[in-house]
């Protein structure tokens, strides 16, 4: 059986979409072809992954749907949602420099709320996206936080793009976020060189400026 959208996930993508009008408008002139909306940043759906202590045991997995941005204090930063891979556990999502100029960072949020907490929180290891087969990916350090902002733990956090599309229909959702789901955990399951792990996000200050921006 096809696993569910995850809720916040159907909920941006139904507000990317056209709204349908009511009545019977009276005929107009053909209207000049509307120009196509802009990319925003890191628009698409990513996989991720989590490794807890880098020990070769994926003990979180998900897919995120990053379709609007912000700008933040330190650049433009990517928004959207997040869900686990077993539906349990749903939040906003951001991507950019979130503490710092130059970052590349992530930070998932606790739930739906409007109590804006971060439940994780991570920086890439050099800043900037890799490749994964073709495809671009965040691989760096992460925490796993609780709603008092304590690092409950920390470990080896890889995120996938697979489209650059918001995706037009439910199945094709569903669809893009198995095939992300699968690559994270392909890459975080090869192991990531030490180096990568060696990049010690702030935690404290990702926490309290992700939970900043989507306060705004």
């Amino acid at each position: 059986m096809q696993k569910p959208v995850f809720v916040l996930g159907t909920l941006v993508l139904g507000l990317s979409l056209s709204a349908c009008g009511g009545g019977t408008p009276a005929p107009q002139p053909q209207p000049a072809p509307q120009p196509k909306p802009a990319i925003t940043l890191y628009q698409g759906v990513w996989g991720y992954a989590y490794d807890e202590g880098a020990n070769g045991t994926i003990e979180q997995s998900g897919a995120a749907l990053f379709v609007d941005e912000v700008q933040g204090g330190y650049g433009r930063v990517a928004v959207g949602a997040y869900s686990n891979e077993a539906q349990t556990r749903q939040g906003g999502a951001l991507l950019g420099p979130i503490s710092g100029a130059g970052h590349l960072e992530v930070a998932f949020m606790q739930d739906t709320s409007s109590n804006v907490r971060p439940y994780l929180v991570g920086q890439d290891s050099d800043n900037q996206l890799g490749s994964y087969q073709g495809h671009p990916i965040f691989a760096g350090l992460a925490g796993i936080t609780d709603a008092a902002g304590n690092v409950l733990s920390t470990g080896a956090f890889v995120l996938v793009q697979v489209s650059t599309e918001k995706p037009a229909t439910a199945q094709a959702q569903a669809a893009l976020q198995q095939q992300a789901n699968h690559l994270a955990a392909q890459r975080l399951s090869s192991g990531l060189a030490a180096q990568t792990l060696q990049t010690r996000p702030d935690f404290s200050a990702l926490q309290l400026n992700a939970a900043e921006l989507l306060r705004h």
